[in-house]
């Protein structure tokens, strides 16, 4: 092999020498090779020099040979990330050419390194020596004992994660209304559905007194433990006793507090309404969120109002409010993205048309089955798809 000054010489290694640089790391394997597997091993291999940054073999190649490092290092890099290193008396490969499997690892050269590339069906043949089959199933043996360990610890982990979720889900459960107020006036039922064990949705309705309900539906962004956080924060505003007056003030209010409290990282949109139960009136406002639906009859359409940033966008957002006076028999519904944002197969939306001929539809319902009817229907339109988002649906009917 013809070399520059700088370079290593690879040269063939006689049988000594071959045993030297086994025993290094793999003395096990090095007791059993004879003088005529050394033979075998050494006519029918190959030395090869590769230069620093050279990859000898990488991750999901086929396993065709396995390598001895002669002279040299080498990082062992799995999924891009540096796990261990090599060195002269190390052996690889081998398993993956016993098990016919794809390379588990990528070796690659971190200066100039001699290894000896040994043919696959190379070792295989010499497989065939009694002492080396017997090593072979006790290495698998171990392998596969390590592998089993490894599973009941990793299923062992996944139990306790899926412990933690458990309560978590039943923490934010508990911060949710146990029951909808009960009212002369009015009728209210709710679907709630998370994603993920916990989900960063909230809902709430409060007599604030005897003539004024607060409505409020609000979805933070993200799922799990962190977006549970900020809805917990939302929560505990919502029942202080100084929201405001308004809808435009509960919501510069609580973006204000949500500054204060909240995880940077979340944002929050949210429908806020507040019904004056005498006159019928209400008052409503959005942060970053769709708008109501108002069904009257067999009319549905949305309730518009200005429009206004999501909540912690800007310390000083503004919001506005507008006002509906309602009517006995009319249905108001507030709702989160998961509803509206439902998708088919072919990545169809379900929208804010479909949830409105789905009010127009059950017009004559009783709101006890309003939220397995809108569930068993956007099942039905993800074709039993899971879900992909957290839904709400709060629906109220004047009575």
């Amino acid at each position: 092999m013809a070399t520059s000054a700088s370079q290593k010489v690879c040269k063939i290694p006689t049988t000594n020498e071959i045993l030297g640089i086994l025993s290094l790391k793999n003395q096990a394997i090095a007791t059993l090779l004879d003088e005529g597997l050394l033979k075998i091993l050494i006519d029918k291999s190959t030395v090869i020099l590769f230069h620093q940054r050279d990859s000898i073999v990488k991750q999901h190649d086929p396993s065709d040979s396995l390598y001895l490092i002669l002279d040299g290092r080498c990082t062992v890099v799995v999924n891009d990330k540096v796990l261990s290193y090599m060195e002269a008396g190390d052996l690889f490969g081998e398993m993956g050419v016993i098990q016919n499997t794809p390379r588990s690892a990528t070796i690659i050269a971190i200066e100039e390194t001699c290894a000896l590339r040994i043919p696959g069906e190379v070792f295989i043949k010499m497989l065939e020596s009694p002492k080396l089959s017997s090593w072979t199933i006790n290495i698998l043996t171990d392998r596969l004992k390590r592998c089993s360990n490894d599973a009941a610890r990793i299923l062992n982990e996944m139990d306790l994660m899926l412990q933690d979720q458990m309560e978590l889900a039943r923490v934010q459960r508990s911060l949710l209304p146990l029951h909808l107020p009960d009212h002369p006036k009015i009728n209210m039922n709710v679907l709630y559905t998370t994603c993920a064990y916990a989900g960063g949705d909230y809902y709430d309705a409060i007599l604030l007194d005897p003539d004024r309900l607060l409505l409020i539906v609000a979805d933070v962004t993200g799922h799990g433990a962190q977006a549970s956080i900020s809805m917990a924060i939302v929560r505990s505003f919502i029942h202080q006793s100084n929201l405001g007056k308004t809808p435009a003030t509960v919501l510069k209010r609580l973006n204000r507090y949500l500054f204060e409290y909240g995880p940077a990282q979340h944002f929050v949109t949210a429908q806020v309404a507040i019904l004056e139960l005498d006159s019928l009136k209400l008052y409503f406002a959005y942060a970053g969120h769709p708008p109501m639906l108002h069904l009257r009859g067999d009319d549905c359409r949305s309730l518009k109002a200005p429009r206004s940033f999501f909540l912690r966008y800007r310390l000083d957002s503004e919001f506005k409010a507008a006002t509906l006076r309602l009517q006995p028999g009319d249905r108001i519904a507030l709702y989160t993205d998961g509803v509206i944002e439902t998708f088919d197969p072919s990545g169809g939306m379900f929208n804010v048309a479909g949830l409105e001929d789905f009010l127009v539809k059950t017009q004559n319902r009783s709101l006890a089955y309003l939220p397995s009817l809108l569930e068993t229907d956007l099942h039905q339109f993800r074709e039993g798809s899971p879900v992909e988002d957290d839904i709400t649906f709060l629906i109220i009917e004047i009575k």
